[in-house]
Parts: structure tokens; C-alpha cells; sequence
């Protein structure tokens, strides 16, 4: 298999692992949703999933929509995604995503989330920066939720959105900086063979590397072992950009959903 297929199976294994998909080939439900800082505290929950999702690499493209959407617009949907040359550059968002919107917005008004470039992250990447990382399932990680359980979350954890001990969702790893949460790897979609990571890193800590520890620590996680993990992030978002490139992480395509307003 060359290189470029194999990017394009991890992609195809990534859109098996996001959804549920009927035998019409829609999408019937999204990814699990789950929260909570342990396995065994972890609250599955079932997204509806995007009206359309759109993925694409340099052998092809990905296409599914959602089970209600009309069969008129997914016809046109589809003419419009067969004629599309593969989706080679990240960079430069497909020249069908806004007719895709203006089909769509007849149906019912929608949003575009994305576009995302999609990385290859190696499983058990190795932690150069010497940052003091915490994981779940350890008995540190332990020791770290019980502190914050007594403690109450720090103000830069509030200040960034966090509710509770409900938003480290399992599994994880933090980069510390003495007693404080530096960064932050999460998993916002645990699949059956696959995972895809999510990362935060606290405004007083960025640009010192700290995402970067966070990432590889997440990628040597066991819970994690076995499976194919994903990093991506927006095309706007250059600092998470250069945390893929500080870990020299491989763009294996890009990818684009259109969801409910």
C-alpha cells in the first residue's frame, strides 16, 4: 500500500469510528460523546452527528450525510462531491463546500465547522521537553483529581471554560508547571479503534512547549494502545499548528462538517 492510501484508510477508519452509519450509507448518530476524569466515571453519550461531513486526501475524497436529509438535496450533495477533484490541499478549502452550505440552508439553516487538517499522531511518541506529566489511571492522576476535588478547580481552569472534573475526559494527560495545569491532552472521541485528541493549554503557559508534552504523553497513554490516533485542528489555528510541527506530526488529509444552527 503506498503512502497516500494508507492516509486514506486511517481516514476512512476515522469516519467508522465517528459514526453510525445505516445501510443507506447516512449518518444515523455521531460520535460518543463522553465525560468524566476516570474509565469507570466516563458518561457515554451519542451526538446526532454533522448534516454533512466531507473528508478528503491526496487518492480522494469522503462523503456522508445525515439520514434526514432530503433526497433532493442529497442528490444534487452528491453530483456536486462526485465531480470534486480529491481534496489534495489543506490549505485551500474545497471549491464545493459553499454550494454544499447553499444546498443545505434549504432544508433547514446550517453552520461550517472547519475546515480541519487531519494529522497522523504515532502512538507512544516520546516526551523530550522534560515537562512533569500527569496521567489518568496512575496513582499521580489520582492524587491530582483528589486535590482539585478538595481544592475547587484554579481560576485559570474556570476562566478557560472548565465546569468540573467532568471536562477531563478520560483518557488523559496534563503537563504540569510546579503545582499548576500547564496543558491539558484530553479525548474528546474514543472509538473502538481508534482516538482522537483534544489539547488546551493555559494563556500563561503557551509557547513553551507545554502542548507539545501534554500530546506525547497522551500518545503513550495504555488505554490508547492499539488504536489509531488523530490530531487535527482548524486551518486558522496557527499555534496548534506548530505544536503538529514541533512534534514533526504528518498531515494525512483534511476535512470539514456542516451542522445544525
Amino acid at each position: 500500500m503506498t503512502a497516500a492510501a494508507d492516509d486514506f484508510a486511517r481516514l476512512q477508519r476515522d469516519v467508522a469510528d465517528s459514526f453510525v452509519i445505516c445501510a443507506s450509507g447516512r449518518i444515523e448518530a455521531g460520535s460518543i460523546l463522553a465525560s468524566g476524569p476516570r474509565r469507570a466515571a466516563t458518561t457515554p453519550d451519542r451526538s446526532a452527528g454533522p448534516r454533512l461531513y466531507f473528508a478528503g486526501g491526496a487518492v480522494g475524497n469522503i462523503l456522508r450525510l445525515r439520514h434526514d436529509v432530503s433526497e433532493p438535496v442529497a442528490e444534487r450533495v452528491q453530483t456536486l462531491a462526485a465531480a470534486a477533484l480529491p481534496w489534495s490541499d489543506p490549505d485551500t478549502p474545497p471549491a464545493c463546500l459553499n454550494p454544499f452550505v447553499a444546498l443545505l440552508s434549504r432544508d433547514a439553516p446550517v453552520e461550517v465547522d472547519g475546515p480541519e487538517i487531519v494529522f497522523r499522531l504515532p502512538n507512544g511518541l516520546d516526551d523530550k521537553s522534560g515537562a512533569t506529566l500527569v496521567r489518568s489511571d496512575t496513582a499521580e492522576g489520582e492524587r491530582l483529581l483528589a486535590r482539585l476535588a478538595r481544592e475547587g478547580l484554579p481560576k485559570s481552569l474556570i476562566h478557560a471554560g472548565f465546569l468540573g472534573l467532568g471536562d477531563f475526559w478520560w483518557p488523559w494527560c496534563v503537563a504540569m508547571e510546579g503545582h499548576e495545569i500547564a496543558a491539558m491532552a484530553f479525548t474528546p472521541r474514543l472509538g473502538e479503534t481508534g482516538a482522537e485528541i483534544g489539547v488546551f493549554t493555559f494563556p500563561a503557559f503557551r509557547s513553551q512547549g507545554f502542548a507539545a508534552a501534554a500530546t506525547a504523553g497522551w500518545s503513550s497513554l495504555p488505554s490508547l494502545a492499539g488504536r489509531a490516533l488523530i490530531y487535527s485542528t482548524r486551518l486558522t489555528n496557527r499555534s496548534s499548528r506548530r505544536v503538529a510541527e514541533r512534534l514533526g506530526l504528518h498531515p494525512i488529509g483534511a476535512r470539514v462538517r456542516i451542522n445544525d444552527r
